[in-house]
C-alpha cells in the first residue's frame, strides 16, 4: 500500500500529512481542508554554497567638457578579489566617491535552508541559499574565540617569563599579531549580525 504526502503551507512552514492512495475518502477530506499533493524530492545543495552576488550595472554618466569626474559627483566603482589561507574568496566592491566598501557573502557563511512554494496544484520543497547566516556566524565567532582562548596559556606564560627577567618562550610580536588578527575577524563578523 503506497501512500503520498500532502501538505498545506501555514505562515510559509508545511504542515504535513500522508494518506494511502487507495484511501479516496481520506484524500477528498485533506484536499477539502487545504492540503496539497507535496513534493520533497529537491536535495540540499552540496559542495560550496555560493549566494548569488549582486551585480554593478554600469551607468551613463553625461560629463561636462573641460570639468572633472570627480567635480561633478560622477563615482567610479573598483573591484578586487582576494584570497585568505583558508580558502576562502573576498571581493569587495568601492565606490570612490563615497570610500565605502561593501563586503559581499562569503561563501562559507552561506546556509541552505528550506524553501516552501505553493505552485497551485502542489506544494514545493526547494532550497534557498542564505548569505552571512546567522547560525553559520555564530558558529565562526565561536571557533575564533576558542582558537583566541587555546593561546592565552602563550601570553601568560610569556608574562611569567618576563616577570623573572627571563627571554619569553614565544615570540610576543607574532604571538600579538595572531591574536589581534582573531580579534579583528571576531570583530568584523559580528558586525555583521
Amino acid at each position: 500500500m503506497a501512500s503520498n504526502l500532502y501538505a498545506k503551507l501555514v505562515d510559509g512552514q508545511p504542515i504535513t500529512t500522508c494518506a494511502a492512495e487507495e484511501d479516496t475518502d481520506l484524500i477528498a477530506q485533506l484536499i477539502a481542508d487545504g492540503f496539497k499533493p507535496y513534493d520533497d524530492s529537491a536535495e540540499p545543495p552540496s559542495g560550496p554554497l555560493i549566494p548569488k552576488q549582486p551585480t554593478i550595472e554600469p551607468t551613463p554618466v553625461l560629463l561636462i567638457p573641460g570639468v572633472s569626474a570627480a567635480e561633478q559627483g560622477a563615482t567610479t566603482l573598483t573591484g578586487k578579489t582576494s584570497a585568505k589561507s583558508d580558502g576562502v574568496v573576498l571581493q569587495e566592491v568601492s565606490g570612490k566617491k563615497s570610500g565605502t566598501t561593501q563586503k559581499l557573502a562569503e561563501p562559507s557563511l552561506s546556509e541552505a535552508v528550506p524553501a516552501y512554494r505553493d505552485d497551485g496544484d502542489r506544494i514545493v520543497l526547494e532550497w534557498e541559499i542564505v548569505p552571512n547566516s546567522p547560525t553559520k556566524i555564530a558558529a565562526e565567532i565561536a571557533r575564533l574565540q576558542s582558537e583566541l582562548a587555546a593561546t592565552d596559556y602563550q601570553v601568560i606564560k610569556s608574562y611569567e617569563f618576563a616577570l623573572a627577567g627571563e627571554k619569553p618562550p614565544y615570540d610576543p610580536a607574532a604571538l600579538h599579531s595572531d591574536r589581534q588578527a582573531l580579534r579583528n575577524r571576531i570583530s568584523e563578523l559580528e558586525g555583521l549580525l
